[in-house]
């Protein structure tokens, strides 16, 4: 629906989604500061005690051979598994899985990981601040995925093998927020307090959406693409425009919000939506007309923008309202 920055609290701030508590940077119009891309939904409640210190965290490439590797891939595995049989019409759908899908699989897995994971090492190596890189990866994560969808084949398992990739993240976040798997370095890169238990907030709810958006548009759905691009590309260029250039101009409903913010917002999304929807179209997925289609994007990051804008985040978490409208409304104006 949207994965902080290091620095003192802001004092009487929320923060929005997953950001971290506001500093003097992300002041938006004196008001809540925009977050970064893992909402955790916690505006309106007080968070859990963050995880305690002990041991640094290990930081450099042979962090990529620790335990959280071994058991996301066990549990991918056992998803793959089970999708195959499950889904794709019982021991016989495992001869639909071709070398295409389950390399583009594994490739899409894979990078997804890395990719996330190279923006741990950056936070909690201090080369960037946590906002700035939480934010880009919330922004970039869902449009990488949807990149890798031309790579699938054309069967019906493909989707669900797809979807192995937001799958074994959400995995990965349980494991981490429970205990199972110890990984500060994550919990540090997208979450508000350096508490483990945030990973079942906006990042949670963000990996659920792209499993979601996959199962039930894939690529042959134009709302898929822009459903995505109202949480990634909207919400995340909200926080990004909003604390630049948000003071002084607040929403007379909404004072922790700005016109700058959700202009960024409408903007944002709206472009990324128009450069998804090129790529399918061009790697023969989608077949429409721009004309319509661009009437469709803008009427729904419309919608969406002013949904995000209203005060009721401490109600329901972007991650979820924005992703939740875009799809409906597009879908609705896709069969009308």
């Amino acid at each position: 629906m949207r994965p902080g920055g290091a620095g003192p609290p802001a004092a009487g701030l929320r923060a929005r989604g997953a950001a971290g508590a506001g500093n003097a940077e992300g002041k938006r119009a004196g008001g809540a500061a925009r977050a970064a891309g893992g909402g955790d939904g916690s505006r309106g409640g007080q968070s859990p005690g963050p995880v305690a210190e002990g041991e640094p965290p290990v930081v450099g490439w042979t962090s990529f051979l620790r335990a959280d590797w071994v058991g996301l891939g066990i549990c991918a595995l056992g998803l793959a598994a089970a999708l195959h049989v499950g889904v794709a019409g019982g021991a016989e759908g495992l001869r639909e899985v071709s070398a295409q899908d389950s390399a583009a699989a594994f490739g899409s897995f894979v990078g997804a990981l890395l990719w996330v994971k190279l923006f741990d090492l950056i936070a909690t190596r201090g080369l960037l601040p946590k906002t700035v890189t939480r934010k880009i990866v919330h922004i970039t994560c869902g449009p990488f995925f949807v990149v890798m969808w031309p790579l699938f084949s054309d069967a019906r398992v493909a989707p669900f093998l797809a979807g192995l990739v937001p799958a074994a993240q959400i995995v990965r976040f349980l494991l981490i927020a429970t205990g199972v798997l110890n990984d500060l370095t994550a919990v540090r890169a997208v979450s508000r307090e350096g508490n483990r238990m945030e990973l079942l907030r906006g990042p949670f709810y963000y990996c659920v959406v792209l499993l979601c958006v996959t199962l039930a548009f894939w690529r042959d759905n134009p709302a898929g693409a822009i459903t995505l691009a109202a949480m990634c590309g909207g919400d995340g260029f909200a926080d990004v425009v909003g604390r630049r250039w948000g003071r002084g101009n607040p929403l007379p409903f909404n004072p922790g919000k700005s016109w700058a913010g959700s202009a960024g917002m409408f903007v944002g999304g709206s472009a990324l939506a128009v450069a998804l929807l090129a790529l399918l179209q061009a790697g023969g997925s989608l077949d429409f007309e721009w004309e319509g289609m661009l009437g469709v994007v803008a009427l729904v990051m419309l919608s969406s923008t002013v949904l995000e804008a209203l005060p009721v985040n401490h109600v329901i978490d972007d991650n979820i309202s924005v992703p939740l409208l875009a799809a409906g409304l597009s879908q609705y104006l896709l069969n009308n």
